[in-house]
């Protein structure tokens, strides 16, 4: 059986890979479109907690193109 350490360290990297193709993916989708809104949905027992946020897809390419962190969140 894998140590602890090593079990954490393969979860963590394939969570940094789904997140890295989710990144890819909502990029490819937000260069097709005007607007993208990103909603997430936590459920914690009978609590749902939701956030909803609207990304201007201009500024997802012109964060690619750029050093900056300047993403336009509404």
């Amino acid at each position: 059986m894998l140590a602890r350490k090593e079990t954490y360290a393969i979860f963590f990297h394939c969570l940094k890979n789904k997140i890295i193709f989710l990144l890819v993916h909502l990029y490819t989708v937000a260069s097709k479109l005007h607007y993208l809104e990103l909603t997430t949905t936590l459920k914690v027992g009978d609590w749902i907690y939701r956030r909803e946020i609207l990304v201007r897809c201009s500024a997802l390419t012109d964060y690619s193109s750029s050093t900056g962190t300047d993403l336009d969140i509404f």
